[in-house]
């Protein structure tokens, strides 16, 4: 979103030239796919829905309301990579809302010492969002299980 907003295109434009482009790669290696989709076909937005639904069903996603970074001026909750500020351990300036590049420090957006956003440049307020969370835990003896198997079905 970043990137297509710094091109003055909208994100959409920017995904379809860049598959456009993972295309072009992909011939040029003689690489090609049965089903190469974008994020936005048809067919990612059903098998999702699928997926989602069934987990839902079954008890497996949860929901919780967490407080996170807010730019008033966009009207959007910020993700880390849209929030800079100074690093809350060794202070240096410009650093992501995730790690510190100078120090290797990792820590919450919301520990950021005078965090902005990217994207406007405002000063972020703290606002409720109720998210989805998937529980893992349920499958972890399952997915060690397949991954030391080494089984990959379908190829």
């Amino acid at each position: 979103m970043l990137k297509a907003q710094q091109l003055g295109i909208t994100p959409e434009q920017m995904i379809g030239e860049m598959s456009q482009e993972h295309q072009t790669d992909f011939a040029g290696f003689n690489i090609s796919y049965d089903n190469y989709h974008s994020t936005h076909s048809e067919e990612n937005r059903q098998l999702s829905e699928l997926i989602y639904s069934r987990l839902k069903e079954n008890g497996f996603i949860k929901n919780r309301t967490i407080s996170q970074l807010y730019d008033p001026e966009k009207g959007m909750f910020l993700p880390d990579r849209f929030v800079k500020g100074t690093c809350p351990k060794c202070k240096s300036p410009d650093q992501y809302g995730d790690n510190c590049e100078v120090c290797g420090a990792t820590y919450s957006p919301t520990e950021l010492i005078e965090p902005k956003s990217v994207v406007s440049g405002a000063t972020p307020v703290m606002r409720d969002s109720e998210h989805f969370f998937f529980d893992l835990p349920s499958f972890s003896e399952m997915l060690q299980a397949w991954t030391r198997s080494g089984a990959v079905s379908g190829v």
